[in-house]
């Protein structure tokens, strides 16, 4: 079969068929993932809070890794499906080449820091168990080493998708996460390596991920023609930042603001950080489904921006709108709904069964906020505006730090950080959706 009968067409046809049929693959590959993360936090707390606290906080250092990986990704993505709405696939390539360079460099420069300066990163939690310090360090040196794995993988995902093709990293995903379950009991249990062996499992699985990816894509030729080493007009480069970074920057500010809340969480005890990591892994039930669509948005966009078809932006946005409202309204009920439940599968003790309910029941009003931030980010993105969604979202995320003290020390506690949180969502989604609205009406005048 060939490259051309492989990828999605998203230019004609139903726009809604479109975008379930790219965004399928990433929404089961994500979901893939999540089963991953909630199996391994199943086998991390078996190890006691500490451990969980400790694997969060890398958690939180990776997100922000992921950030600097986002700039490449999304200007490459961007660039690369305007560039096949104009039937132009040579420039596309082109444009992959750099996106792919610049992530190999970043990547290994996320590394570096993650271990040259491991000891004063976790330093600055100031956890009170050495347990958790310790563990902390420790799975945040290893899994510095797969970054060069996580960053190519994304970054050639998103490629893949601006051209219409997402299945192969479906595929990728299944192996890499039956890989992942398999390795998990064995090198945490068996080999008593503890929250080092959950590093290990998840950076052998990275690497197969981006192996059979590159294969994949290798079979399909969906890179024929690719010149990866030679020298790109710096005009590439700088368009790709122009686009990337703010959302780049946004992912990246977004995670520094994450670990100053850790730390606010971290003066509540060790614990509360760890039901702020269990109640974000199923945060992630909502979440993915959103950064999913956002994804094929950003491709679907970018095409028919392109090939200048406004009615179908049009199609696009109220499909995905209705979707993510309803995936919203399915995190609200489970998290409002079913606190104890879900508290009950990772939590034994009454005490923490009860703190990780409270963030729960707190944080489900605002499920359906935080997809439409998402999904919004994802269509702006995809239309060329990346810099005032960014900013708008990064400002109302940063009002959280004065906001999380202020309510946290004025009789709510821990619950005050978590009221935070949630009512920031729901101020962000509201502001991007109208903002969207008045945006996109602008823009179809001179399409449609």
């Amino acid at each position: 079969m060939s490259n051309k009968q492989k990828n999605v067409d998203l230019l004609a046809g139903n726009p809604a068929k479109a975008l379930i049929k790219l965004s399928l693959p990433i929404i089961l590959a994500s979901y893939l993932q999540i089963l991953y993360n909630i199996t391994d936090m199943f086998w991390i707390s078996s190890l006691g809070a500490n451990n969980i606290a400790a694997v969060g906080t890398g958690g939180n250092f990776m997100w922000l890794a992921t950030g600097v990986m986002i700039i490449p990704r999304m200007g490459g993505q961007v660039l690369s499906g305007r560039a096949y709405g104009s039937q132009n696939r040579k420039e596309a390539l082109k444009i992959s080449a750099t996106a792919l360079k610049m992530g190999v460099i970043s990547s290994i420069a996320v590394a570096g820091i993650f271990i040259v300066f491991n000891r004063g990163l976790i330093g600055f939690f100031q956890f009170n168990n050495q347990e958790t310090i310790h563990s902390a360090e420790t799975y945040l040196k290893a899994v510095a080493l797969g970054m060069p794995a996580v960053f190519l993988t994304g970054i050639i995902s998103g490629l893949m998708a601006a051209g219409g093709n997402t299945q192969i990293y479906l595929k990728a995903t299944l192996i890499g996460l039956l890989l992942n379950m398999i390795l998990d009991p064995v090198l945490i249990y068996k080999a008593d390596l503890k929250v080092l062996g959950a590093a290990l499992a998840t950076i052998f699985a990275q690497y197969i991920v981006l192996i059979i990816l590159c294969i994949g894509a290798a079979r399909q030729q969906f890179f024929h023609g690719i010149k990866l080493f030679k020298t790109m007009d710096k005009e590439y480069y700088l368009n790709i930042l122009k686009l990337g970074i703010p959302a780049g920057f946004q992912s990246m500010f977004y995670s520094l603001i994450t670990i100053v809340i850790g730390r606010l969480v971290a003066e509540f005890g060790d614990l509360q950080v760890a039901v702020q990591r269990v109640g974000s892994q199923l945060e992630s039930i909502t979440y993915t489904v959103a950064d999913s669509l956002a994804i094929t948005l950003n491709a679907f966009n970018a095409q028919n921006l392109a090939a200048r078809n406004g009615i179908r932006l049009k199609k696009g946005y109220h499909f995905s709108l209705v979707l993510s409202i309803m995936v919203g309204l399915v995190g609200m009920v489970l998290f409002v709904g079913f606190p104890d439940s879900l508290a009950n599968l990772f939590f034994t003790d009454s005490f923490e069964i009860e703190s990780a309910k409270s963030y729960l029941m707190i944080v489900g009003f605002s499920q359906i906020f935080m997809c439409l931030e998402i999904m919004l980010i994802g269509n702006f993105a995809g239309l060329g505006n990346t810099f005032y969604p960014s900013l708008i979202a990064t400002f109302l995320t940063l009002l959280r730090i004065p906001m999380a003290y202020f309510l946290s020390h004025q009789g709510l506690g821990i619950n005050g950080i978590w009221y935070t949180i949630s009512g920031s969502s729901i101020i962000k989604g509201i502001i991007l959706l109208l903002y969207y609205h008045y945006y996109q009406k602008h823009l179809l005048e001179n399409l449609v």
